[in-house]
């Protein structure tokens, strides 16, 4: 018998690749009829074999493909404006960094290097 079969090892791997499976399922679209995983992009589950509507990456019941849709367009809309919010929210302190902070910085750098580390 092997070594490395002797202190578990085959049992690490063994389980790693079974860990490793079930988050790789665990990131994928879930069924809305079994909530199973699915493949983005296919018509039918693999697991019940219900038809499948797609609604960008969301999947969803083939009868409510258009309030999904809307769902999504409404979101992705809420995500630009909370992202727009948030740059112009630190707009003014980027510039206040590059004009004030960052020269500040610059010169107190210099003068700890000529003053404090004289040789």
């Amino acid at each position: 018998m092997e070594l490395w079969k002797l202190f578990g090892f085959s049992n690490y791997l063994q389980n790693k690749q079974i860990k490793d499976h079930l988050i790789a399922d665990s990131n994928k679209p879930k069924c809305p009829h079994c909530g199973g995983p699915s493949e983005l992009g296919y018509t039918r589950c693999k697991n019940c074999g219900q038809k499948i509507a797609w609604a960008g990456h969301v999947a969803c019941k083939p009868g409510n493909l258009s309030k999904v849709q809307n769902k999504v367009r409404s979101r992705e809309r809420e995500d630009r404006i909370r992202q727009a919010r948030s740059d112009a929210r630190w707009k003014p302190y980027k510039k206040w960094f590059w004009r004030i902070y960052w020269p500040s910085v610059l010169i107190l750098l210099w003068w700890f290097f000529k003053y404090v580390l004289v040789f």
